[in-house]
């Protein structure tokens, strides 16, 4: 398993009062949010902590990183695209 996918279901995990499911293939990759609103909260504290993260649909949070990510920039990143969801 990919370094970036364990981060990502080790951070699903954490937060699953906020997450429905995860979406996606590889890299290539959502989480769905209980509702659209909160979306709206996540991404816009994620980007006050410096994570650009996007929407899709009507309530996933999508995550694209590069392909050349390494293994401290997914700790980091995930750090604080925690801190944002845990702030709300």
């Amino acid at each position: 398993m990919l370094l970036f996918e364990k981060a990502l279901e080790s951070f699903y995990n954490a937060h699953k009062d906020v997450f429905t499911e995860k979406v996606g293939l590889g890299m290539m990759c959502g989480l769905r949010v209980k509702d659209a609103e909160t979306l709206g909260k996540i991404i816009n504290s994620a980007r006050e902590e410096g994570v650009i993260v996007l929407k899709a649909g009507k309530n996933t949070l999508r995550i694209l990183p590069p392909l050349t990510i390494t293994k401290e920039e997914i700790d980091e990143g995930f750090k604080y695209l925690s801190r944002a969801v845990s702030s709300l």
